[in-house]
């Protein structure tokens, strides 16, 4: 269909920094801890809400809906995918993808489950809003004449 260049746009295509730009969680906040998501088995653990393993072996990691850092990566990769394939965005989910990603970096996210303290249900609850957000985004919600 033509490919990137005619819209028709892969994975791998967005990954690619050189097409897409790639996919970085970077360290907002000040340690050193970056997440690079270079691999499309990678992506689709995170997209299928598992828990990444081997980034060179697909679906290896368990099932991890519920955690509220893994429903947060699912939601902040697909917008930032849809972001490389170049899809209309808002301010408010600029705002909301760099939240998520601030929030990410605070546990230092490196795609497993459990990092979020069972106490600490602040951060618990601002994942899952801040995810239910991002959904509402990949899903179509916010571009055109219905944005917020």
């Amino acid at each position: 269909n033509g490919g990137w260049e005619e819209g028709f746009w892969l994975l791998e295509d967005v990954l690619n920094p050189e097409i897409g730009g790639g996919v970085t969680w970077d360290d907002i906040l000040t340690d050193n801890f970056v997440y690079p998501i270079n691999s499309c088995a990678q992506a689709v653990d995170i997209l299928d809400k598992r828990e990444v393993g081997d980034p060179d072996m697909v679906r290896d990691g368990k099932k991890s809906a519920s955690d509220p850092l893994i429903n947060l990566a699912t939601h902040l990769l697909a917008a930032q995918l849809n972001f490389g394939a170049g899809a209309c965005t808002t301010q408010g989910v600029l705002d909301a993808a760099l939240a998520a990603e601030a929030l990410l970096d605070e546990y230092n996210f490196d795609g497993t489950a459990g990092l979020v303290p069972k106490k600490n249900r602040d951060d618990a609850t601002l994942a899952n809003e801040l995810a239910g957000y991002l959904d509402q985004y990949n899903n179509g919600e916010f571009c055109g004449s219905t944005m917020p």
